[in-house]
């Protein structure tokens, strides 16, 4: 016995329109990824002249930290580029 279908559903859309699009997600990231890139180049440039300057241990860190975070960005859009 086949249930009546119910007037007040929509009516099944394909699955390809069910699936989330990630083009819009995407490129907000590589917009932000490219800022965070630019602040990193800048905290490294700032942290390592202060190293130089004397600055301790923890100012060092900062420089290492800089480009550890634009290394990890850089791998995490690059493993995005399968939805594109």
């Amino acid at each position: 016995e086949r249930e009546a279908e119910d007037p007040h559903r929509p009516p099944a859309t394909p699955t390809s329109q069910q699936e989330l699009s990630y083009g819009p997600l995407i490129m907000s990231l590589d917009l932000l990824s490219a800022k965070i890139d630019r602040k990193m180049d800048e905290l490294n440039k700032l942290s390592t002249s202060l190293v130089e300057a004397g600055a301790g241990p923890e100012v060092e860190r900062l420089a290492y930290a800089s480009e550890e975070m634009k290394g990890i960005l850089e791998e995490a859009v690059r493993s995005l580029d399968q939805y594109r």
